[in-house]
């Protein structure tokens, strides 16, 4: 479930690369995560120093994990919800 349409994460997406700030989108799931990880590697085009972040990295399909080193993406983990979002990775 977005809380935003796609369109409004590009745009902010292009609106923040193009004046220099990081980006860092709270991301549950493992489409969710899909989603703004594509977002931004058509934003960022590859390694970088932007140090943008996905939070909330608990839930990943192994499909994706390259692109967190492909375009430097900080997937942002916390521990207290990897317990409790453990079940849902299977």
């Amino acid at each position: 479930m977005l809380l935003s349409d796609i369109e409004h994460f590009k745009k902010s997406a292009e609106r923040l690369n193009k004046h220099g700030f990081q980006m860092c989108t709270h991301s549950i799931g493992d489409s969710a995560a899909r989603t703004i990880l594509k977002i931004y590697g058509n934003i960022l085009k590859g390694v970088n120093d932007k140090r943008w972040r996905l939070e909330h990295a608990q839930v990943i399909n192994e499909n994706d994990f390259d692109m967190f080193g492909k375009f430097s993406i900080i997937p942002s983990i916390q521990p207290t919800h990897a317990t409790s979002d453990m079940l849902w990775a299977i």
